[in-house]
């Protein structure tokens, strides 16, 4: 089988830029606000939005594929909290989800604290929470930035998973 290469989507990646670079401006006016808790508020969004810009120049500016599926397993490079290289004897299951009016790709994991000993320890805090959040599975990829048909990406898994799990 061919190896499955997914590339940055640099066009949505520069329409969610030039989004972040319009939204900050709600938080900025909060900044001059009266109302009590206003600059809390305004603080609490400047840095989320900021972290969103971040995170779209970094991929903006990268080389490497938002997902990379061979025989040897999945590479994942597709969100702030991408969980690197799984080999396919670390998959259990693989499954999309409809999560907040978005589908992500789960990949359910044999042993999900041996890839969370390989995280940082911020990256371990927030891929526990995504699991609570998609029921078990540890590695959610948004299907948004995945340049590709759900039921093709998730036939072309399958074909890898009987292939390379014996």
């Amino acid at each position: 089988m061919e190896p499955i290469i997914l590339p940055v989507p640099k066009k949505l990646f520069t329409t969610m830029l030039i989004g972040c670079a319009i939204v900050i401006l709600a938080p900025l006016r909060l900044l001059f606000s009266p109302l009590p808790g206003a600059t809390t508020v305004a603080i609490v969004g400047i840095v989320f939005i900021a972290a969103g810009a971040i995170f779209f120049v970094i991929k903006l500016n990268s080389s490497a594929p938002m997902l990379v599926i061979d025989s040897t397993g999945v590479t994942d490079n597709a969100s702030a909290v991408s969980a690197g290289f799984l080999h396919w004897h670390e998959i259990s299951r693989v499954e999309i989800k409809h999560f907040l009016g978005n589908d992500f790709l789960c990949f359910h994991l044999v042993e999900p604290e041996a890839m969370l000993a390989r995280m940082n320890p911020l990256k371990r805090v927030l891929m526990r929470i995504n699991a609570r959040c998609f029921g078990a599975a540890h590695v959610n990829l948004p299907m948004r930035s995945l340049e590709i048909a759900p039921g093709v990406l998730m036939a072309n898994l399958q074909g890898w998973i009987d292939a390379n799990r014996g």
